[in-house]
C-alpha cells in the first residue's frame, strides 16, 4: 500500500511538471500559478484520501467493516478536500486539475501492472 501511495506522489510531481512546462508554452504568464497548483490540488486531491484509507486500516485493523468505513471516509474526505479547494484557493483552472487527478488515480493499475 505504501508503494501507491508513493506512485501516486510522484505521478502528481510528473503531472504538475507537465502542467508547469505546458502552461509555459500556451498560457500567459500571469495564468501558469493557476495552473500549476490547480494540477497539484488535482494530485493531491486523490492522495491525501488515499493516505487516510490506509492509515484507517492500519489502525482498525483488516475487516469488512473496517474497509467499508474507511472507503465512506476516504471518499467524504476526497469531497472535503475539493470543497476547500475550490472554496479557499478561488479560480481554479478544472482541466489541469481533472487531467491530474485522474492520472493519479490510475496509480492502482500501474500497481496491478508492477505485481
Amino acid at each position: 500500500m505504501v508503494g501507491i501511495l508513493c506512485a501516486q506522489i510522484g505521478l502528481t510531481l510528473v503531472a504538475t511538471g507537465f502542467w508547469w512546462l505546458w502552461a509555459g508554452m500556451f498560457y500567459e504568464p500571469s495564468a501558469v500559478k493557476q495552473v500549476v497548483l490547480s494540477s497539484l490540488i488535482g494530485g493531491l486531491a486523490c492522495f491525501f484520501p488515499a493516505a487516510l484509507f490506509v492509515c484507517l486500516l492500519r489502525v482498525l485493523g483488516r475487516s469488512i467493516a473496517t474497509l467499508l468505513f474507511s472507503e465512506i471516509f476516504k471518499l467524504a474526505s476526497l469531497a472535503l478536500f475539493l470543497w476547500l479547494a475550490v472554496t479557499q484557493y478561488g479560480p481554479l483552472s478544472w482541466l489541469p486539475l481533472l487531467i491530474s487527478y485522474l492520472l493519479v488515480l490510475k496509480s492502482y493499475w500501474l500497481a496491478l501492472v508492477w505485481k
